[in-house]
């Protein structure tokens, strides 16, 4: 399956990149994108290896979510052959702001 991104996912993962950087160094922000590389492969190859995203329960879409860190999830959905992901999120917001996001 092909695996796209948001306009909304891309500037979250980027501005977490850059968060990175600035924070603990190139050498971090090259292994968090390595493992979100790898991420992004295995979900192409196991679409549905993320569960259902309870915040999103109600929605009209389904929602599918993947722990990334302690602190990150991506949250992506399935359509025929293509996986988009939708958000990249930061778990401490409140959850409130996630259903506003992708209503």
């Amino acid at each position: 399956m092909k695996v796209i991104w948001s306009d909304l996912a891309a500037i979250e993962l980027q501005d977490t990149a850059d968060y990175l950087l600035a924070e603990y160094g190139a050498y971090q922000q090259d292994l968090f994108l390595s493992e979100i590389d790898h991420l992004a492969q295995l979900l192409a190859a196991n679409p549905f290896m993320g569960k259902a995203e309870p915040l999103l329960d109600g929605l009209p879409h389904l929602f599918r979510s993947i722990v990334v860190t302690h602190v990150n999830k991506l949250i992506y959905t399935i359509s025929n052959d293509t996986i988009e992901i939708v958000d990249f999120w930061d778990t401490r917001r409140n959850p409130q702001t996630l259903v506003g996001r992708l209503s």
